[in-house]
């Protein structure tokens, strides 16, 4: 028989009680997690901290200590530009221009807008012996150096001075040399750069003043890293 309007309210009741009570008992549903925004930014901090104590290293001459610690950072992130950077570093200073170029193009593929790291691809290019034609492309952004970056311009200056003299521009090669040491008048580069220009134009006299004046510039860096490098070793011992 079939059952009345009682009997099926009293059906309904007896499947729909337990899941009723389930529902209730049920403990409620952790919230969705979240990454901690503080254990992030102290990791940020730390490696910022480790970036800076590694370009400190460098200056000193320490280039292992810093290459290790540039090759630290790149293992935590591999996309980090100013661990690239510091580590191209490393190796120009290290005489491994092969190892350095390589870095510098990875710089180059995570940030190919980025002027420094197309004049850094420009440089190591040149003193590698690349043509003039294979150099050009890497200082299409040398005229947007300012004067409010008076370092890079001079380097801007010293890339595009090599490529003129490369293509045997000579005057155009002495007016960019002469514009980076107005700029900084004790930059070595800069100043073998005219030194070189002069000789070309037959102003011997102008060149040897040029040459001195690089070579005296030369021994003071080197003499100024070896002085930090010996502060170094005494205070750590």
């Amino acid at each position: 028989p079939n059952p009345g309007s009682g009997g099926m309210f009293a059906l309904a009741v007896s499947f729909a009680e337990p899941i009723f009570h389930s529902a209730i008992e049920a403990p409620p549903s952790p919230p969705p997690s979240r990454p901690d925004v503080h254990s992030r930014a102290n990791d940020n901090d730390r490696e910022e901290t480790n970036l800076r104590e590694a370009a400190r290293i460098l200056h000193e001459g320490r280039v292992d200590a810093a290459e290790m610690l540039f090759q630290a950072s790149l293992r935590r992130d591999p996309r980090s530009a100013e661990a690239l950077r510091g580590l191209a570093d490393c190796y120009v200073d290290a005489g491994k221009s092969e190892a350095a170029l390589e870095t510098s193009r990875k710089l180059l593929m995570l940030r190919p807008d980025d002027i420094e790291a197309n004049l850094r691809v420009a440089e190591l290019c040149m003193q590698a012996g690349y043509p003039a034609s294979a150099v050009q492309p890497y200082l299409k952004y040398a005229d947007r150096v300012g004067s409010h970056q008076p370092e890079l311009r001079v380097r801007a200056l010293c890339a595009e001075c090599e490529i003129a003299l490369l293509r045997e521009e000579v005057q155009r090669a002495l007016s960019q040399a002469s514009e980076a040491v107005r700029i900084d008048a004790e930059h070595p580069r800069a100043l073998l750069l005219l030194g070189e220009c002069r000789l070309l134009t037959n102003d011997a006299s102008a060149a040897l003043r040029a040459f001195r004046a690089a070579a005296s510039m030369a021994v003071e860096s080197k003499s100024e890293r070896a002085g930090e490098a010996r502060r170094h070793r005494a205070q750590s011992a």
